[in-house]
């Protein structure tokens, strides 16, 4: 039993650092040998606190950060991830990793880092400015400048997409409009949520926090008409609208400086005006990862028959720090018209990662009703956890 302070209270010692205060003055919320109590396995020890806490379960996962570093509000697999990172994960600006005390200081996997070249294979062209003037985001594949130049809207000519010299950025002048150039971002653990904060014409310097004042409040609103010129209207005839159903009308230049009407239909559309419907499996995909967040998965979608014989396939590239919160939809076709009935069909996905080509995991899913001409499937693909290193044994080995 547990007397509190001041008091002739006792209570269970259980019931010490449980998160429910119990005693008058709250002492036993504060007890600062619950480590060495005989109930030590039933309790959660917060890591990397000198304090030597260890709580009850109670506290675990209730909402309230109890630990000096959140660890009780974090699952399994959070922390594995917060001990466990990939080697392209350090001094990427986001830190990962619980911090550790080493030599007297708290050392994560973002210290230290002026060793480290901001501009590397794992940074590059990732749509995050690792660099503090964004060497690792020029002379990207989707940059419409030139080597060391970042795309900027000038202030003066807002009607094009200009470029500004790497020598320029993070100068103290802010060249770009909404001060793209002079650039602060933050991110958030895990996913990644960036904030940009932007200069605004009537303050100097870019603002820590925004603030508004209830007291006083002024507002200036400016409208602006422009007059819309009159141009003349092209008329197609209601055939040609139509004439392809869900397709696309398009006209052939034939060789006698004749043309010809044809269609352009969709998957889910033949004929030679698109008046059929495919048999089909319309399939709508989400996927979510628990860890590599950073890698890219090559997701493969496979149509197969109940002898494995690929019927049609397509593949998704997935990158869970920008596709995240992105739907996929495909359609999946059948080889023949009609489709062979005396067979059954299922939709296989296989998840690789694309940089080791190491295999991820695979799911498949049977269509029930074979009579049905369009399957339809939502599916919320969730890619199992992957460790870094082999950290639990299991027991017994498995034989075969």
């Amino acid at each position: 039993m547990y007397r509190c302070e001041k008091s002739s209270k006792c209570i269970s010692k259980q019931r010490l650092l449980d998160g429910i205060p119990d005693c008058p003055f709250d002492d036993d919320e504060t007890f600062n040998q619950s480590c060495s109590l005989n109930d030590i396995r039933q309790r959660f020890r917060c890591s990397n606190d000198n304090n030597e806490k260890c709580f009850a379960s109670l506290v675990i996962q209730d909402g309230k950060k109890d630990c000096k570093y959140g660890e009780d509000e974090s699952n399994k697999k959070q922390q594995m991830i917060e001990k466990h990172i990939y080697f392209q994960a350090i001094c990427d600006g986001i830190t990962e990793l619980l911090p550790v005390l080493i030599d007297g200081k708290n050392e994560t996997d973002e210290t230290q880092c002026h060793y480290w070249p901001c501009n590397n294979t794992y940074s590059r062209c990732d749509q995050f400015w690792s660099c503090k003037d964004g060497a690792d985001e020029v002379n990207c594949p989707s940059s419409t400048c030139p080597e060391l130049y970042h795309e900027c809207v000038f202030p003066n000519d807002t009607s094009k997409v200009s470029c500004l010299p790497i020598t320029k950025v993070n100068n103290g002048v802010y060249d770009c409009l909404g001060g793209t150039d002079e650039r602060r971002r933050f991110a958030d653990k895990i996913y990644r949520d960036q904030k940009i904060f932007f200069k605004l014409h009537n303050i100097p310097t870019y603002p820590s926090q925004l603030t508004t004042d209830n007291t006083s409040m002024t507002s200036s609103i400016k409208i602006k008409t422009d007059s819309i010129q009159d141009n003349p209207i092209i008329k197609a005839s209601v055939f040609q609208k139509w004439s392809c159903n869900r397709g696309m009308p398009i006209r052939l230049r034939m060789g006698d400086n004749t043309s010809m009407l044809s269609c352009l239909c969709p998957p889910s559309y033949y004929g030679d005006q698109c008046q059929y419907q495919n048999q089909r499996v319309s399939l709508t995909l989400g996927i979510r990862v628990t860890s590599d967040w950073r890698s890219v998965l090559i997701v493969i979608i496979t149509l197969i028959d109940d002898e494995r014989n690929a019927e049609s396939h397509d593949h998704i590239q997935y990158l869970p720090i920008r596709d995240c919160d992105s739907k996929f939809n495909t359609y999946l076709l059948y080889s023949t018209r009609p489709k062979n009935s005396s067979k059954n069909y299922s939709v296989q996905i296989d998840a690789f990662n694309q940089l080791t080509m190491n295999y991820r995991a695979s799911w498949i899913f049977p269509l029930r009703f074979p009579f049905l001409p369009v399957h339809r499937l939502s599916i919320l693909l969730k890619v199992p956890f992957s460790n870094v290193e082999s950290i639990h044994n299991c027991w017994p080995p498995c034989v075969h």
